[in-house]
């Protein structure tokens, strides 16, 4: 990259310019500070993930922070329940955000326990539980308005030693999902009076899209062993937990580069790539889209049920 810019920055620059949503007035396309930081955020809940099996999805309008709770039932084991509450949350730092939730969490199962809904509630301490995460599945068609950082034709050419290997190095780096798990046993009110049912269950938390997911198992210990639903309860948040997207819409699409235009040519262009990456990282993060077509929303709804959270323009702020 010796005394000229590769073809593939020029085109990286053109792939991220701002777009807008079909449908969105002339108004906010020529004012972008007028768009809310998320104006609605689509839930997508998949039939069927692997073995697993949508039983339910419930959201509640006039509750809408307390978010989308998602069911699946996995065939066989009619003996556990797998659970995913999707809520927001906003930026933060992950691990400050998981360390937060995961006090409300724990808060939220003493309360349940004072008010009676169970008891001999024991909480083990949290332990970081990541899930790797890969391309979302229907992302080639689905995105065909958000084109990824270059196509194979647009790839850099072999010469560019230096620029290859930067992008090798930034497209080895591991993707996955920040989370936490904690182990709980408690005694559950059964049908008869007096009867309580001893139960395993584990809760799980997860920093993804700019929302909480947070996962829930249980199951009567009588009817599955200790060993067993560990393996089969991590297993459902690994494949659950990156096939369930909250895809946002609004300006947290984030299309700002920030390279300073006066260095050497040579460290311009790498300053350019890391930047692009970075950006397409945030934006994966946050699965935050300026450009929201019926067609990209429609795709991702194939065999899914969509659970769509509109908010007022004051409620997630200009962040």
């Amino acid at each position: 990259m010796h005394g000229r810019r590769p073809a593939c920055l020029i085109a990286f620059a053109t792939v991220v310019a701002p777009t807008f949503a079909e449908g969105t007035s002339e108004d906010a396309k020529d004012d972008a500070g007028a768009v809310p930081f998320i104006l609605r955020t689509h839930v997508i809940a998949p039939h069927r993930v692997g073995d697993f099996v949508l039983e339910d999805t419930h959201y509640d309008p006039a509750n809408k922070f307390a978010g989308v709770s998602i069911r699946y039932i996995l065939p066989g084991h009619e003996e556990t329940r797998f659970d995913l509450f999707v809520y927001p949350q906003g930026l933060g730092d992950t691990e400050q955000v998981l360390d937060s939730g995961m006090h409300v969490f724990r808060a939220t199962l003493d309360m349940a326990a004072g008010q009676g809904r169970y008891r001999a509630l024991k909480v083990d301490e949290a332990v970081e539980f990541d899930v790797p995460l890969q391309a979302p599945a229907g992302l080639a068609e689905a995105g065909k308005d958000e084109q990824p950082p270059f196509s194979d034709t647009q790839a850099p050419a072999a010469t560019d030693d230096e620029l290859a290997r930067t992008l090798a190095t930034l497209t080895a780096t591991e993707r996955h999902v920040d989370g936490r798990r904690m182990d709980m046993q408690y005694e559950y009110p059964g049908d008869a009076e007096g009867e309580w049912w001893p139960m395993r269950s584990r809760g799980y938390l997860f920093y993804r899209h700019l929302y909480f997911f947070k996962g829930r198992t249980s199951a009567m210990t009588t009817r599955i062993d200790a060993d067993a639903f560990a393996a089969l309860t991590d297993r459902a948040m690994r494949e659950l937990v990156p096939a369930v997207q909250a895809y946002n819409v609004g300006s947290c699409h984030d299309n700002a580069l920030q390279v300073d235009p006066t260095a050497p040519e040579g460290e311009m262009a790498d300053a350019l790539v890391r930047e692009i990456f970075a950006l397409q990282a945030r934006n994966e993060a946050a699965n935050c889209h300026a450009l929201a077509s019926e067609g990209a929303v429609t795709a991702l709804a194939r065999d899914a049920d969509v659970v769509t959270i509109e908010y007022e323009p004051h409620e997630w702020g200009a962040e």
